[in-house]
């Protein structure tokens, strides 16, 4: 690969580096009365001092968002499926005739191998994702098995152990101290990322896996929070997306073409807009066309937000071909569209404070008057960037330990205080356990100092 791509590869791919997708752990209610906060054991609630609440969603619970209302969540858990029996209770009839047509498709060919196990692949062409075979072999040796365990040998063994995660996207509703399950929304044995709920509350949307893929980017998903199935709105889908103010349309970026072989291999992208519901917030039979507004580099790792004048805020790396190596941008920047003078787009953060920031991510939150915005390093480093006068605050300053990870992805509680996790640090030969705070006009409190042991375990003590 050339040094030109290797350098453009190095820019977008730098969050990935961390080891893992980056989360939102804390999620302030729209009236800032409560947070819901996704710890390692399950999802708890404080309030605006940081006092752990009585409500509780026990699990391995992955991602969480607020309705409009603050009295209901949507949440994103995985459930362990041990037997084929459990997996099909909690997926959909479509999704089960999948598996197991998958699995059947591959059972004669398990038995024709004369190989080496170790490079036989259950798709040659790698038509299904990792999740999919996974369950086919779960489903052949729990209702195809007659003849398995002799061909398979010692292999059987490893078959003997598999078990898979189906993440499920519910909705609960917040009664008194209580979490009261309403209707499951969505099912996947792929994890449920980014789940957003749409202005008016009738919508929900998700990422995840697309079944009939087999690549592993994100696909985007709509679906109704009364009834009705979820709508693929579109494949090859970044991190982070965004509903339009009047909950009608969604605005994402996207890749133009399926995750090469070579994952150093560099994707063009558009940053693109569908309106997938009608006046009153109910979801199209079929979504319209989507409208590709901005060609750009893509990277799974990029977000965008519709502004209430109904202008796209998005990230991206700002380049120009041809281009000599030393030439090459070394760093991710914020732009903006405005659809209705869509001729170009126009950077908003000052080069000299995007130079300075190192190992930042290409991942941002607005302040909800959007007047500053919040801009996270891989370290746990953050930043607050304000629009009107270019004026920027560093909210942690550099500690001696500055390979830690970042813990959770920063938000605002207010127009006025930002919740994040302040890095975990070294005071000589002790190590400072990370720690959640408030912060507001240059001061911080903590939240998380009270909090019980099995609500920090994991993310903010220990690795």
């Amino acid at each position: 690969m050339s040094s030109w791509k290797n350098s453009l590869i190095l820019t977008l791919a730098a969050a990935l580096l961390v080891g893992c997708l980056p989360r939102k752990r804390i999620v302030w209610s729209p009236d800032g009365r409560m947070a819901a906060v996704v710890t390692d054991n399950d999802l708890r609630f404080i309030d605006g001092e940081g006092a752990v609440l009585p409500l509780r969603l026990a699990g391995t619970v992955k991602q969480c968002a607020w309705f409009p209302d603050a009295g209901r969540i949507v949440a994103a858990f995985s459930t362990k499926a041990k037997t084929w029996s459990e997996a099909e209770k909690l997926l959909s009839n479509a999704q089960t005739a999948r598996i197991s047509a998958f699995a059947r498709e591959v059972r004669p060919r398990i038995m024709a191998y004369q190989g080496d196990w170790d490079d036989f692949k259950l798709s040659p062409q790698d038509k299904h994702s990792g999740s999919m075979e996974l369950a086919a072999m779960i489903y052949l040796r729990d209702r195809l098995s007659e003849g398995l365990p002799k061909k398979l040998g010692e292999k059987w063994k490893d078959l003997e152990d598999l078990e898979m995660d189906i993440t499920r996207l519910g909705v609960f509703t917040i009664e008194h101290s209580t979490l009261s399950p309403g209707r499951i929304l969505a099912a996947s044995i792929d994890e449920i990322n980014t789940p957003r709920v749409a202005p008016g509350g009738k919508l929900v949307s998700f990422l995840t896996g697309r079944w009939e893929g087999s690549d592993d980017d994100a696909a985007l998903y709509v679906v109704p929070t009364g009834s009705g199935p979820s709508k693929l709105i579109a494949n090859h889908v970044a991190l982070d997306y965004d509903w339009s103010p009047d909950g009608r349309s969604l605005a994402f970026i996207r890749a133009t073409s399926a995750k090469p072989e070579d994952d150093a291999d560099a994707r063009i992208g558009q940053l693109t807009t569908a309106t997938v519901a009608a006046a009153d917030g109910t979801l199209f039979e079929e979504p319209s066309p989507v409208k590709d507004r901005v060609g750009l580099f893509f990277s799974e790792i990029m977000g965008v937000r519709w502004l209430k004048d109904g202008r796209l805020l998005f990230s991206s790396v700002e380049l120009c071909l041809p281009v000599t190596t030393g030439d090459m941008p070394q760093q991710w920047s914020l732009f903006v569209l405005d659809p209705r003078m869509s001729a170009s787009v126009t950077r908003v953060l000052a080069r000299d404070f995007i130079q300075s920031m190192e190992d930042s991510l290409p991942l941002f939150e607005l302040s909800p008057d959007e007047r500053r915005v919040l801009l996270p390093q891989s370290n746990g480093h953050i930043a607050i960037y304000e629009f009107a006068t270019g004026e920027s605050t560093r909210l942690v300053k550099k500690q001696d330990d500055a390979e830690d990870k970042i813990r959770s992805l920063p938000c605002w509680r207010n127009n006025d205080e930002v919740c994040f996790v302040v890095p975990r640090r070294s005071k000589g030969n002790t190590k400072i356990p990370a720690k959640v705070v408030i912060w507001r006009d240059g001061n911080q409190r903590s939240l998380s100092k009270d909090w019980p042991d099995d609500m920090k375990n994991g993310w903010l003590v220990g690795d």
